[in-house]
């Protein structure tokens, strides 16, 4: 991919800068001042300057969303139990019903955006199938961006040359990267895919670099 020039967020790029010099120093990542600036660049242009516009875009993976919520129904003692990252949340069926009013809506403009034809049962299928094929669109293009990434560290003398993914260090240092941008930064990457983001400190490094082994090709 050929980068054009482009209106840097300088206060983005900073904030990228900080955590790459706080992971490099925990994992010991052979990076220095100036390599620090040229891979937050990149970082940025990589994962903010691509990113779809903040609006209300419809995609097929937000109307599946839905459509599955509206999908859930109450158990035999009439509650659901929603799970979240920190244990769950039980509803009674008077509160999910309310839930899902407040959703009919969004979901009654989504469908018309999308404009698909047939049944709703029909739109519903067609729906879940292009919500897949846009996950395996959004995993090919982080593939894309860590290989980019993986290629320049490795050219540079950062990442060890030779191997067919990353050491477990440096794989280590590229699941927190994309976890603390996400994170903190609040730019979607784990959630474009179809992987679990589960918070660095619940994983070894031999398990996060697995992970990113995944994304990374020859």
């Amino acid at each position: 991919m050929a980068w054009a020039a482009y209106w840097a967020d300088e206060a983005e790029e900073e904030r990228i800068r900080s955590i790459v010099k706080d992971l490099a120093e925990r994992y010991g990542i052979p990076f220095n001042d100036n390599t620090i600036w040229s891979f937050a660049g990149m970082v940025y242009r990589e994962f903010f300057l691509n990113d779809e516009d903040k609006t209300r875009s419809r995609t097929y993976e937000e109307a599946n969303k839905i459509i599955n919520f509206l999908d859930i129904k109450t158990d035999a003692k009439g509650e659901t139990s929603i799970k979240h990252q920190t244990g769950s949340f039980k509803m009674d069926a008077d509160f999910l019903k309310k839930l899902k009013y407040l959703l009919l809506e969004e979901y009654t403009e989504i469908i018309s955006d999308l404009a698909l034809s047939g049944s709703e049962d029909e739109r519903k299928e067609q729906i879940r199938h292009l919500a897949d094929q846009e996950r395996r669109d959004k995993v090919h293009a982080l593939k894309q961006s860590l290989n980019r990434l993986v290629a320049w560290l490795k050219g540079g003398g950062i990442f060890t040359d030779g191997l067919k993914t990353v050491a477990n260090s440096e794989g280590a240092f590229l699941y927190d990267l994309l976890y603390r941008i996400e994170k903190d930064l609040h730019c979607s990457i784990f959630t474009k895919t179809k992987t679990d983001k589960v918070h660095p400190k619940k994983l070894d490094n031999a398990t996060k670099r697995k992970i990113m082994g995944s994304y990374i090709v020859d």
